[in-house]
């Protein structure tokens, strides 16, 4: 028997999927913003954050700052302690301050809940109101934000699974059925975790997604990404049944 065409097509359309998948899984390019809340206008000259399901990237410059504490760079939500970050506040007189920590944000968040010090900071770093984001880091750093971490992780181990599989099925163990069986649990797997992981960050995004005072975060690409990783793997998991059904014709032709 010959090679499937819709075998090789099935694994085509996994590889671009375990590719999309292993993108938006480190790429912080979920959610964009570029606007401003009014009540950072008087202070913030420019905020561009990109955020992503492990951490958010800052580009911000700030009006009269005779400091030069503007700056760009990435801070991650978990796994950062131990890094040299700058978390910057300001006071209505007006002043910056900037805080020297070497706790990622998450951790940072937690050490200083009073008075909303993390929330207030990070808001001037984003151009946000910070009652917003205080809601997106809150759920960023609790059980939505690991959960979507963690749907994120499953679907990229089990798309890199199916794809294995079919490989296997396609070119070298025809005959062994369980592979096809496996391939399609875990094809069906990573669709479900896909779709998980879509209400996750959707839920994570609502406060800050619909502030509406200025500030303009959208969707980024990785949130397309992962909404066309989840049509590809649907794909995929047809191409399998398809091949399946082409070797058995194959076979009944032999006989």
């Amino acid at each position: 028997m010959g090679v499937s065409g819709w075998g090789v097509t099935g694994i085509i359309t996994m590889l671009i999927a375990v590719g999309m998948a292993f993108i938006c899984l480190i790429s912080p390019a979920w959610f964009t913003n570029t606007g401003l809340s009014v009540q950072h206008l008087t202070v913030i000259q420019h905020a561009d954050t990109n955020i992503g399901l492990t951490g958010m990237c800052f580009d911000v410059q700030f009006k009269n700052d005779t400091q030069n504490l503007g700056f760009a760079g990435c801070y991650p939500f978990y796994g950062g302690d131990g890094g040299d970050y700058s978390y910057i506040g300001h006071t209505s007189t007006p002043s910056f301050q900037q805080h020297k920590s070497n706790l990622g944000i998450c951790s940072y968040y937690h050490a200083n809940e009073v008075g909303n010090k993390a929330s207030k900071e990070l808001s001037v770093m984003t151009g946000m109101a910070w009652i917003d984001l205080d809601f997106f880091v809150q759920s960023t750093c609790g059980s939505l934000g690991k959960a979507s971490i963690a749907m994120a992780v499953l679907f990229l181990v089990l798309t890199f699974a199916s794809l294995v599989t079919l490989i296997f099925v396609v070119f070298c163990c025809k005959n062994h059925l369980w592979l096809i069986t496996f391939s399609r649990v875990c094809s069906t797997l990573a669709a479900i975790s896909s779709v998980v992981l879509a209400f996750c960050v959707m839920s994570q995004v609502k406060g800050i997604k619909s502030a509406g005072d200025g500030v303009d975060v959208r969707y980024g690409f990785c949130f397309y990404f992962e909404w066309v990783g989840l049509v590809l793997t649907i794909f995929g998991a047809w191409c399998i049944e398809k091949h399946t059904l082409s070797q058995k014709t194959q076979k009944v032709d032999l006989i």
